[in-house]
């Protein structure tokens, strides 16, 4: 699937563009983004303040981070929400000198998200990989799915609590690029205990008791733009990704 820049009107938000001595740079001037951060990261480096999961990065790799705007919001305030919405969602885009070989394979050749194992979560695992698909960006090819993490026993229908948008994809001179978009849809609900849990069960067999839930075929088989934010915009805004010659 080839990734086309969509038409958009220019936004009412205060938007802020990643420095031009970025090695990175994603253009944030067409699109609903705010409380944009860039940090570069050294191999060794700690990369997070989490003393409970501390984690150290195993190469040279740059991040990108923001919060992109629920539709109807106005204004960005300081505070770190909008007005005319109650709540924003987040995102980060990464990108590293090379690709582990089990991501490049993964990428290249997997013939669905549970075989392709990818997912960006260091202290939770992956347990679901709905809406596989295959992408064509300007800087590359990559592959796109819906993921949730959890670090226990369960195993939860995708709800507007836990469900994630990933791109993993392969620059044209070899860079792994992940990016992570928390996304909502209107027929899912917040996760509480009314969100059904099939702990039990392989949600990589297709007549799993998870594959066969209503919630996931919805996350499967809705149109792009139903979910919040749209995951045609989200892949448009992937498209402007520029990194700097090494």
């Amino acid at each position: 699937m080839k990734i086309a820049l969509l038409p958009l009107a220019a936004a009412a938000f205060v938007l802020q563009s990643c420095a031009t001595d970025s090695p990175l740079m994603l253009d944030t001037s067409r699109f609903p983004v705010a409380k944009v951060e860039t940090k570069t990261f050294k191999k060794g480096q700690p990369t997070s303040e989490d003393s409970i999961f501390p984690q150290v990065a195993a190469q040279d790799f740059t991040r990108i981070t923001g919060q992109w705007s629920p539709k109807g919001a106005t204004a960005y305030t300081e505070t770190g929400t909008y007005y005319g919405a109650t709540k924003y969602h987040w995102w980060s885009v990464e990108v590293f000198l090379t690709a582990p070989e089990r991501a490049r394979k993964a990428i290249e050749s997997a013939s669905d998200g549970y075989k392709a194992d990818l997912g960006s979560a260091t202290n939770a695992s992956a347990r679901i990989y709905p809406r596989f698909e295959r992408k064509e960006f300007d800087w590359g090819d990559a592959v796109s799915f819906f993921v949730q993490y959890q670090n226990d026993n369960t195993n939860y229908v995708p709800n507007n609590g836990m469900l994630t948008y990933e791109v993993h994809g392969l620059t044209r001179d070899g860079r792994y690029v992940t990016a992570s978009f928390g996304v909502t849809h209107p027929e899912l609900v917040e996760f509480g205990p009314e969100v059904r849990d099939y702990r039990d069960g392989d949600p990589a067999d297709p007549g799993s008791a998870m594959r066969r839930d209503p919630h996931y075929r919805l996350v499967e088989t809705a149109p792009p733009d139903a979910f919040e934010p749209s995951l045609a915009e989200i892949d448009a805004f992937l498209n402007t990704l520029k990194i700097n010659q090494r």
